[in-house]
Formats: structure tokens, C-alpha cells, sequence
């Protein structure tokens, strides 16, 4: 295999690790997301003191943060995994350019 065949196996499985990745981040986007719609449970037990409504309010905003987080990860990782996997012709032409004669 010569310089340009393994510039395009190296972008391949560099996209299909990006790929790999999106994959990993979907059970913590599906976990937040679920934790977000179902807080509306929640107040029937902040009647307990200021400890619980103090923690609460720390655990949704955690939520919400782990969830705007892991779904810019997924967006990003799995956009960029489909270009490398399906074309990256410009990142290609930036490692390799055209040979002039």
C-alpha cells in the first residue's frame, strides 16, 4: 500500500471511531433526557427540608448540563464520523495534495 491508500485507511477508521464514540454518548443523552421529562415527580418529596430541595435543584442542573453536553457530543461526533466515513475529499487533499507533474 503506498502513502495515499493508508492516508484513506487511517481517515476511515478515525471516522469510525468518532462514530463509536456518538454511540457511547446516546445512553448518557436517552438517561438526562429521561431524568428532565420526569422531574415533574419530583416535588412530592421536597417537603423533607432545605437539605432535599437544596439537592434537587443541584441534581437538575447537573442533568441539564449532562444532557446539553452528551447531545453536542453526539451531534458533532457522529457528524464527523459520517464525512470521514463517507468522503473527506478536502481533509484528504489537505494530507495528501495532488501530484503535479
Amino acid at each position: 500500500m503506498n502513502k495515499r491508500e493508508w492516508t484513506w485507511f487511517v481517515i476511515r477508521v478515525f471516522g469510525l471511531c468518532l462514530l463509536l464514540d456518538a454511540v457511547k454518548a446516546l445512553p448518557r443523552v436517552i438517561s438526562s433526557l429521561y431524568y428532565i421529562i420526569h422531574q415533574s415527580f419530583l416535588p412530592s418529596i421536597t417537603n423533607h427540608g432545605d437539605k432535599t430541595i437544596d439537592y434537587l435543584q443541584i441534581l437538575r442542573s447537573t442533568m441539564g448540563s449532562l444532557f446539553v453536553s452528551s447531545f453536542v457530543e453526539l451531534l458533532v461526533f457522529s457528524a464527523m464520523g459520517i464525512y470521514l466515513l463517507r468522503g473527506s475529499t478536502f481533509l484528504f487533499k489537505l494530507i495528501c495534495p495532488p501530484d503535479e507533474p
